[in-house]
């Protein structure tokens, strides 16, 4: 009880709390709930450390599958919507997110993280299956939102820059080799749907 009292604190507002039930199988895993006020973030919010290190557990979500249905949501949103603005967001988006650092969030965390449009946001939100779990937490997981959602860019030598999903890049870029096949040309053909200037790249 001594330990118990040093490691939580009393205060109605400032306290950590977990529970776990199980029906005493021995190949059952145990579900639970926590809390944790002392972030003062909300009874969503859990710090990484109390669940993963201190409880030694995992979220019901995991990393993989957290990732994977953010990742089908963007491109599930992409494929169903006929707003320019709503698209150039999300493509834009998908090649930022691979720095992504491993934190816990939801879909929508993530939206807002990245000052998705409501247009935009709700786009995406649509499109989370099952629709119960747009809430759920997980942990972003970089290597997984690539396997599922990435974009090929390619930079050439005179400052020219290509960026085409992955999977459709040889479609978008018709590509000629030059020169002992050193020198290559990229040619495409398309509307202009959004034009912007940036500082870096």
């Amino acid at each position: 009880m001594q330990f118990v009292e040093q490691v939580f604190l009393k205060s109605a507002y400032s306290y950590k709390a977990a529970t776990y039930v199980a029906t005493g199988r021995a190949d059952q895993l145990w579900s639970g709930h926590v809390v944790d006020r002392q972030i003062n973030a909300g009874s969503k919010a859990v710090a990484d450390y109390w669940i993963i290190e201190f409880l030694r557990s995992e979220f019901a979500t995991t990393a993989a599958a957290g990732t994977k249905r953010l990742a089908t949501a963007l491109k599930d949103a992409i494929a169903s919507t006929a707003s320019v603005n709503v698209k150039a967001q999300i493509a834009a988006v998908a090649q930022l997110a691979s720095g992504l650092p491993r934190h816990m969030m939801t879909i929508s965390d993530f939206c807002d993280r990245f000052n998705f449009s409501q247009e935009t946001k709700e786009a995406v939100l649509r499109k989370v299956n099952p629709a119960r779990l747009v809430d759920d937490r997980f942990q972003f997981d970089s290597a997984e939102f690539g396997r599922h959602i990435a974009y090929k860019q390619v930079e050439l030598d005179n400052g020219g820059v290509l960026t085409a999903p992955a999977e459709k890049f040889s479609e978008v870029f018709e590509e000629t080799r030059r020169r002992g096949g050193e020198e290559r040309t990229f040619s495409t053909t398309g509307l202009i749907v959004d034009e912007r200037l940036k500082k870096i790249k």
